[in-house]
């Protein structure tokens, strides 16, 4: 880790720059996870260096932007999937829907959502799994 965060963050132009910096380093990312401003912690998400603790981390945030743009990462663990597929918010739960390392059965789980949106993704995901089973691509 950067022995010195806030500096290493201020010198890439403050807390929004430095997020979405690509040589962030891991240190640097999981500092700007407790960031006060939800944009920060939404871009330290979509920063493509950030490191999956830091995604599990962000999994359990306060704010629903958070949580949905981790179930929308490619990178974020089947562990946090499951927890987000739990989330209060249907957007997080959708996103864990379409998300293409959600477990099977997470996501027969969520084809029984209270949401339609909710369980259209999900039964929308089980079917292209389905169709690539069937053509031998998974």
């Amino acid at each position: 880790m950067t022995k010195y965060p806030r500096i290493w963050i201020a010198a890439h132009g403050g807390p929004r720059a430095a997020a979405s910096a690509n040589d962030a380093p891991p240190g640097i990312l999981a500092v700007l996870a407790r960031d006060a401003s939800v944009v920060v912690r939404v871009m330290v998400v979509d920063n493509p260096s950030v490191p999956v603790d830091v995604l599990e981390f962000l999994a359990d945030d306060p704010e629903e932007w958070v949580r949905t743009a981790v179930a929308q990462n490619q990178a974020t663990p089947k562990k946090a999937l499951r927890r987000l597929s739990r989330d209060v918010e249907l957007t997080t739960r959708a996103a864990v829907a379409r998300h293409p390392k959600t477990p099977d059965d997470v996501l027969e789980r969520l084809s029984d959502d209270e949401s339609i949106a909710v369980r259209e993704s999900a039964l929308d995901e089980l079917e292209k799994r389905k169709l690539a089973r069937q053509m031998g691509l998974l």
